[in-house]
């Protein structure tokens, strides 16, 4: 992984942004779902552009870190490739210090901002977006994990307390024997009712693109536990990602 600035490590390892900080000092998370363009050159804005403007907002203390998650394999056919995760301290947070003064950051003229907006407009294109805030995490150590599974999930209206209660139960031992190095439980907190497609985040943490996959090779009956957690609600689906850049505030 191509790690920009110093990681703080802690518990959640980032989504490491959806981290592992054994202090969780991240209180809500900025999911954003971009489908960026064949050929185009997003990649190289956000190393060469974005970089710079979450490095400097984390170093004066504006957001926690970001994070940016690009799918290993994909498809002309997928709704979105790549997921970046900006984390906040608090709510607040989201909406100050939204807008970017290029002409201070990086002394750009008017026809430099305006060429640069263009660019980015055609190079990728912001599919969806959401608010999450951590519930639950469980980790076998402090180490950052670069590949994930994000499983979104709809729970059943007014199952939610029981919910994040199982997983709390079952989650606890459930990955002592597994590969899973970390699991966070996040909810969905922008929107809710019964029409949105998902309303809770899973994050499993792995070390390794192998460890992902052999997750998936074995189909064990699901334990009777397991059979009631799966009653409340319903998998909407499940992706891996890997982690390709990573932001958290500089130590002198």
């Amino acid at each position: 992984m191509k790690k920009i600035g110093i990681i703080v490590l802690g518990l959640f390892v980032t989504f490491a942004s959806f981290s592992q900080e054994k202090k969780s000092t991240w209180k809500y998370a900025e999911i954003t779902f971009i489908k960026t363009t064949p050929g185009g050159e997003y990649a190289k804005f956000l190393e060469e552009k974005s970089a710079v403007i979450f490095q400097e907002r984390a170093n004066n203390g504006y957001i926690f870190g970001w994070d940016v998650w690009q799918f290993p394999n994909t498809s002309p056919e997928s709704p979105y490739d790549m997921v970046i995760v900006t984390l906040h301290t608090s709510l607040d947070s989201i909406i100050i210090d939204k807008g970017v003064n290029w002409k201070s950051i990086a002394n750009y003229s008017d026809q430099d901002i305006k060429n640069l907006r263009e660019n980015l407009s055609q190079s990728r294109k912001i599919v969806n977006t959401a608010i999450i805030t951590p519930k639950h995490s469980w980790s076998k150590n402090e180490d950052a994990s670069d590949y994930a599974t994000f499983s979104y999930v709809k729970v059943k209206n007014g199952s939610q307390a029981e919910y994040e209660s199982m997983v709390t139960k079952m989650s606890a031992n459930g990955i002592a024997n597994t590969k899973v190095e970390a699991v966070v439980l996040n909810k969905r907190i922008d929107v809710v009712g019964e029409d949105i497609g998902w309303d809770y985040l899973n994050v499993w943490f792995y070390d390794k693109w192998s460890d992902v996959l052999e997750e998936r090779v074995a189909t064990p009956a699901p334990p009777e536990n397991a059979m009631k957690l799966m009653s409340l609600r319903e998998l909407k689906k499940a992706e891996v990602m890997r982690r390709i850049y990573s932001i958290r505030k500089k130590v002198n």
